[in-house]
């Protein structure tokens, strides 16, 4: 899992396709996924990763004119 990577001019998913591209080229063979924010790795007999859920419809209470 790739978590924080600054990945300069290769922005968005066709950024994340060259990063993990090039981990191939340099020889890893194994599983690789980009990480993202809110997602879930469940570690178990198997790996599972649970992509993130929208947060449309959630309150923001970070913003100033949110309203419990």
């Amino acid at each position: 899992m790739y978590s924080h990577i600054v990945k300069k001019e290769l922005r968005g998913d066709a950024g994340d396709d060259v990063v993990i591209q090039r981990t191939g080229k340099a020889g890893y063979d194994g599983p690789l996924a980009m990480g993202q924010d809110r997602m879930a790795i469940d570690v178990g007999e198997q790996i599972k990763i649970v992509q993130p859920q929208s947060l449309d419809g959630i309150v923001d209470f970070d913003k100033p004119d949110s309203k419990f």
